[in-house]
Order: C-alpha cells, then structure tokens, then sequence
C-alpha cells in the first residue's frame, strides 16, 4: 500500500510502524483500518477498502467518516484521500486535526469510527481503534522561543516550535493597534524547504489600553530535513477574500536548537 498518496508530512517511514488491522463487513464490503499515528499535531489512518462482490468502482471516493470519542461525537476538522488499486480494491488516508477545535483528546483512548456510505453502497461499518501517541511523544520536542519584531507598530513574537516525526508547529503571538486591519499568517522555510501551513488559526484575542493581542498557531508538514533554524515568513489576510500581503519586515529566524 503506498504510505500517504503523496502526504509530504507522513511519508517518513518512521510513522507509519504499528500494524491495528480493525475491520467491518456490510454488503460484502469491507472496510479495514491498517495502522494509525498520533502526535500533538494530528491523528492520521491509513485504511484499505476490499470487495467480494462486484466492484468498487473505477473512480476511489474517500468515504465520509464520522468520529466519537465514548459515544460523544468528535467536532475536528478532517481531511482525506483515496486511491483505487483495483475494482475490487481502493487503499487511502485521513486526517484529523483536533487543534483546531475545542475538543481536547487523551493521549491514550478508543476512537470510533461509523461510515454510512462507500462507494455507490450505502451500509453501515464500524471499528473501534485504539489510539496513543504514547511513542510519538518521546521522538517530539519542543523549543521555547523569546524571538520578536516590530515594525510600524505591529509585533509578532515566536513563542514555541514543537518538531514532531511529521509536523512542525509554530505558536506565536502578535500585536497591533486596535481597529487595525490585522490578520497574521505564517508560511515558513527550513533548510531550503518552504513550508505551507496546512492548518492555522487564532486561539485566543485580547484587548487592553487599545492594543490588540492575538495568539495563533501554524501546523507545518515537516519537510525531509529540518536546519538549524526556521526562517518565518508573516504575511497579512485582512479576510478571507482579501489578497495577502507580506509583511518582510517581519521575517524572522528561530533557531531549532
């Protein structure tokens, strides 16, 4: 099976290494969860689909999963890929991202999963798989950081680089005056790698003596080789359907060490 359909983040093949195999069968369908990896920065699951009868389909449609944590519906924001090997067989991943919600997850617990639908047949399959990111946290560190600039009355402050096996996250803070038309992103590079954020936003807004606060985040795929620092590159998003404006003078360089 290919390890990611092409998931720079999780291609490393120190990820993916404990083998769950949960499966269901409805229809003559069965759906099968091959392995799953937590961190701090996502929960991923690679699954295979396999049929007895007829076919799949020629065209692999990732089915829509539904999470609960002890019967409680899980509100995370997912994302997936599928791709067909045969007719008869489709292999694919999906993630979840549960820091950009308010559920706060175990390190170690069931998820359940329920689909409704795969394919053309609609059915019911469910797995509940164990999940701990026990091992995953000894391989990730994190690095406190006090590195800031200011130009022209807006301050943005690196407060921590957590580096995973396959996320790097950025927390940050940054400051304006208030009414201003402030909404700051980060892209990033490393050891000649641009990074994209994949998953971003503000955690928590302040406001005190007409100054605003906003402390955000930025979840990275980790690129194949990190250096010895991490080049932050900030650009404006006023919203959504402004265009971005990058803020080069707020360039900053936080080494990774």
């Amino acid at each position: 099976m290919a390890k990611t359909l092409g998931d720079p983040g999780l291609s490393r093949t120190t990820v993916f290494d404990d083998k769950v195999h949960v499966s269901a069968i409805d229809h003559g369908i069965t759906f099968t969860v091959n392995d799953i990896y937590d961190d701090q920065g996502r929960i991923a699951l690679q699954y295979q689909i396999n049929t007895s009868k007829g076919t799949l389909g020629k065209t692999a449609i990732a089915p829509e999963m539904k999470f609960y944590l002890k019967g409680k519906p899980l509100n995370l924001t997912t994302g997936g890929e599928a791709g067909g090997v045969s007719a008869q067989s489709w292999h694919g991943f999906n993630e979840i991202f549960p820091v950009s919600s308010n559920e706060t997850l175990p390190k170690k617990f069931d998820l359940q999963i329920v689909i409704h639908q795969i394919g053309n047949t609609r059915g019911y399959w469910e797995v509940q798989i164990p999940v701990s990111g026990e091992k995953e946290f000894t391989k990730t560190r994190t690095i406190s950081s006090s590195v800031s600039k200011t130009y022209e009355g807006t301050t943005l402050g690196i407060d921590d680089v957590t580096i995973t096996p396959a996320t790097v996250i950025v927390e940050y803070h940054y400051t304006f005056a208030q009414g201003q038309n402030t909404n700051i992103f980060l892209n990033a590079s490393s050891n000649h790698a641009v990074l994209l954020p994949n998953l971003a936003g503000a955690t928590y807004h302040s406001i005190s003596d007409g100054i605003e606060t906003v402390y955000a985040f930025a979840m990275f795929d980790r690129p194949d080789s990190l250096g010895d620092n991490m080049k932050i590159l900030p650009e404006n998003v006023p919203s959504s359907s402004s265009i971005s404006t990058e803020l080069k003078n707020l360039d900053i360089s936080v080494p990774l060490n």
